[in-house]
């Protein structure tokens, strides 16, 4: 089931629909970090500890953070995905052994890398016809485009948090989440999509049900990974750490 901010004021007389509805709107305030401002301002700058009334429908706000807002990331890795991007680890994360359907992926649990949280990145090649670059211009129009992409990549799952678009620094993104199962347990996958050159790069932050709300670095990490996102300088080296081992 999907929830839409925009039914709430429409809907408030179906008792059980306006209590989901509610619950949503909380749950989107705790995590992505609400802001003020009137209804004729689309663009607003987020505090990370804001928590003022959501946005009424998932693509009329953009959701903006400064770099200084989110975690502090370490050392930025060697080039992915055929010398295309750099990205750096969040503080006290590991960076996993690579992975074939995988650009990157880190942990939390130097010696237990299969356990939650988890970051994972893909790619893939957008279509034709798709934003070949996303950009906090048109992070809006990107956010409406995704919010149809998504509908044939969840598969089984349930989105349980609408397309938004979101800023991280000079990095344009739609974030949503997700519900679904991590090794039978049940999870939820915080989802970041941006698009550089024509490829698609889907960011998730894995974690298990409720630890979003309850630990919020676990979307400030996830934040953090996305923000630090860049395409490698001239000197960079490509390399991923040994097989069976963890950085």
């Amino acid at each position: 089931m999907r929830f839409s901010l925009a039914s709430f004021s429409t809907r408030a007389a179906e008792s059980s629909r306006h209590l989901m509805l509610i619950a949503a709107t909380c749950l989107i305030c705790l995590v992505i970090g609400c802001n003020s401002g009137d209804d004729s301002a689309a663009d607003t700058d987020a505090s990370a500890d804001s928590d003022q009334p959501a946005a009424t429908t998932p693509t009329d706000q953009v959701y903006k953070y400064t770099l200084e807002e989110i975690n502090p990331i370490g050392d930025y890795g060697p080039p992915y995905d055929d010398r295309r991007i750099e990205l750096a680890l969040p503080k006290g994360w590991h960076r996993g052994t690579k992975k074939p359907d995988m650009v990157v992926w880190y942990h939390k649990f130097k010696n237990n890398p299969q356990l939650l949280p988890q970051i994972r990145i893909t790619a893939e090649d957008a279509p034709e016809d798709a934003p070949q670059n996303a950009t906090a211009e048109d992070v809006k129009e990107y956010a409406q485009w995704v919010d149809k992409w998504v509908e044939g990549q969840i598969g089984d799952e349930t989105l349980i948090e609408p397309v938004v678009p979101l800023v991280l620094g000079e990095n344009a993104f739609a974030r949503y989440v997700r519900a679904g199962t991590y090794k039978s347990r049940p999870a939820h996958r915080q989802t970041l999509v941006t698009t550089l050159d024509g490829r698609i790069y889907i960011m998730e932050t894995i974690v298990y049900e409720g630890d979003l709300e309850k630990d919020r670095n676990n979307v400030l990490d996830g934040y953090a990974v996305a923000g630090s996102l860049r395409k490698p300088s001239e000197d960079s080296v490509s390399g991923f750490p040994a097989p069976g081992g963890d950085e």
